[in-house]
Formats: C-alpha cells, structure tokens, sequence
C-alpha cells in the first residue's frame, strides 16, 4: 500500500527495466531478498521462460568480473547458487533488520557525500523531513554503520564498503516481496526508495530500483502481442448488487486482515488511507487460494476457522484449506478444461488456445461451478461450446 504514494505506481506487478539494458549498463547488481531463478518457474500466467536465457548471460557477466552481484538474504537462494557461490558476494543479514541495514547505508552515503543531492532536490519529497531521523537528532541515535552493526550482524565496514560500491558506478536494486511480510514491513519497501532516490540514478538505464524481477518474466522485452482484456471489460453488463445496505460495516476489507473481521467483528481499522469497518463474517468461500499456506500467524487462523458457521473450499488440490472446510467443490485443473491463456506474461507474446486434454470426471470447471450457485446472473446465459452443467 505504501508505494502508490512514493512512488506513484503499485510497482511490485509492473514490467522492470529490460534485462539487456542492464546487461549492457549495470555494473552492481543488488539483489534484495529476491529469488529470481526460483519463483520465475511459476508465473501468473502461462509463462515463456524466455528470462532465463537473460540469466545466463548475466551468469556469464558475473563470472568475467563485469557485472558484481551482491545477495542481501539471511540464506543463500537459489539464484546466489545459480549465479555461482564463489562470484556472489552474500550478506548474511539477520531475519528483519533491513531496514537498519538500510538506514546505516543511507547515512553512510550521506556523511561521505556520496549522494546524489541533485537527484534528491529536482525530483523528489521529503529528504529534508528523513534526515534529521537519519543523522539522530529526533532520538539522539545516528543511524550509522556501527548502530546498525549490532542489530543486522554485519560489521560495520562491510556495511560502508556496500554504500561506496553502490554509489561509485551504476547499481540495480533488485527486490524482492518476502521481505515486507513483517511487522512494519512496508518501511523496508519505502527505504528501497529511498535508497535508489539517493544514489539518483532512478530513470537510468540499469539503474535504480525495482520489486517485480522475480515475477512473470520481468525484464523480458515486451512484445506487441494481442492480449486478455479484464473481467470487467468481457462484458457490457455491469455487476449487479442487490444489497447495499451493509449495516455501516465495510463492504470491501483487505485479505490480510479479514481474520481480524473473524475474530474481531466490528473493529475499525486504518487501511489505504481510510476507515474500514470489519463486518462480522460467518461463511466463507476460498476459490483457487489457501490462507494456510500464505496468511500469517497459523495458529489465530485455526482459532478464526472454529468460529465460521460454514467454509467452502473450491480447488483441484487437496490443500490445507480443503482439509479444514465444511464443503469442497473439486475444480478442474488446466488440463480438464477448454481455456484460453496469455502466454508469455511479461514478454506478451500472445494468447494461446488450451484444448482440453483430460477428462473432467467428476470436477468441474470454476466457472460452471459459480455458474450453478448464481444461475444466469453470473454468465448471463452464455455457455461455452460443448460443455455440459454436469
């Protein structure tokens, strides 16, 4: 929620610079709880897996001494690995101190003029107002390298000598999600910012920051293929809602929080700048997603689950979820449906026909499914060819 307002733009799901620009131009690459190598297998749609020829030339980069790559992450990933253990410098950070690691290079960067304050005064907020924070005089703490030493488990002069590397040629800040799931997280998301904003070279080729290399082919260059139009823009029929009376509870809450609406029924909470008011929750449907898996603090989920009346379950896996819901629809996978996909993700090479290749058996597809539960309301009469309601 935090960079639509630093930065303007959502970021995490948007197109990166294109991996030849920083082929061609980057000389540190700084690669910021990111796994690239590893979470590029799956994408969100049907995916080219055209980055990784990218990967291997920066492999090849990497081992001529060209391109310097450091990985900031409590283990060694898998593409630290693929990169070549002995050709990546790792920074064996403790789990949640970033964003002190963060703060130290920052006042490293600003105490040895390394800073771009030209970058700083033409294009951007609020320097002025982080500073004093910075150089300690709200709390007395300068955040400098021997303070941040402590608390991340890197001794100090490695903390400078990262800051003089970043600062002394061109330098792409590599980021990843995982990191921001943490209490606070979202200030290590805004320090990313405020890093590549300091070092000025946002905007340069191979340079500055992004959050989105690790996802749907980033980097690749996009091609002008045809494209999936959104949900909202298949139909002429807009949505209907019979009820808008939601008895001055919130219609829309935010996932990460709807077990406090469990739990919680009635609290108000602070989210994207406004109030939400969290309605009280009785029956829930989880379609394609499991909460087990990816929501946080386990065991207050087990305790939220006890108090639903009734919890549907819709997927083709038999998932954590499935196992703790009253009711499970089994859904076909990809491969027991007729489809349509886009292929290439990023790389937008177009839209593939997917013909179905397995039979259903006793599954049905997500849709059909709805369908069934809402009538016509949901696919106003329209029935894809050849496909039966059983």
């Amino acid at each position: 929620m935090i960079l639509p307002r630093v930065v303007g733009s959502m970021e995490v799901y948007e197109q990166q610079t294109s991996w030849p620009l920083v082929l061609q131009n980057s000389k540190t690459i700084v690669l910021w709880g990111s796994d690239m190598v590893k979470n590029q297998q799956a994408n969100w749609w049907c995916p080219d897996h055209d980055v990784y020829q990218y990967y291997e030339q920066l492999k090849e980069k990497v081992a001529s001494g060209a391109i310097s790559v450091i990985s900031i992450d409590p283990v060694v990933t898998s593409t630290h690995d693929y990169l070549g253990r002995d050709k990546v410098k790792h920074i064996a950070i403790n789990p949640q101190t970033d964003v002190p690691l963060q703060l130290a290079l920052a006042h490293t960067l600003y105490s040895e003029k390394l800073y771009d304050k030209n970058f700083l005064d033409n294009y951007c907020v609020g320097f002025d107002q982080f500073l004093p924070y910075l150089l300690g005089e709200k709390d007395g703490q300068p955040k400098d390298a021997v303070w941040a030493e402590k608390l991340c488990g890197i001794d100090a002069d490695t903390i400078r000598a990262l800051a003089r590397q970043m600062a002394g040629d061109r330098t792409q800040i590599i980021a990843g999600w995982c990191v921001q799931r943490m209490q606070h997280g979202e200030q290590w998301s805004w320090m990313v910012v405020v890093l590549a904003a300091m070092l000025g070279q946002i905007g340069l080729p191979g340079g500055g920051f992004g959050f989105g290399w690790h996802y749907n082919g980033a980097g690749t260059p996009s091609r002008k293929g045809i494209i999936l139009s959104g949900f909202s823009g298949s139909t002429t029929v807009p949505p209907v809602h019979d009820s808008t009376d939601y008895k001055g509870y919130s219609s829309t809450i935010p996932i990460a929080r709807f077990m406090d609406a469990i739990l919680e029924p009635g609290k108000v909470i602070n989210w994207n700048g406004k109030s939400v008011k969290l309605p009280p929750l009785k029956m829930c449907v989880f379609a394609g997603t499991n909460p087990f898996h990816r929501h946080q603090q386990i065991n207050r989920i087990i305790e939220g689950w006890r108090k639903l009346e009734t919890v549907i379950a819709i997927d083709n896996q038999w998932t954590s979820t499935c196992r703790f819901a009253d009711i499970v629809l089994p859904a076909t996978t990809q491969f027991e449906r007729n489809d349509l996909d886009q292929f290439g993700n990023h790389s937008n090479r177009g839209i593939i026909a997917m013909k179905q290749v397995w039979r259903r058996s006793l599954k049905r597809v997500t849709t059909l499914i709805f369908s069934a539960i809402s009538a016509d309301a949901l696919t106003v009469k329209r029935r894809s060819r050849k496909v039966s309601m059983k």
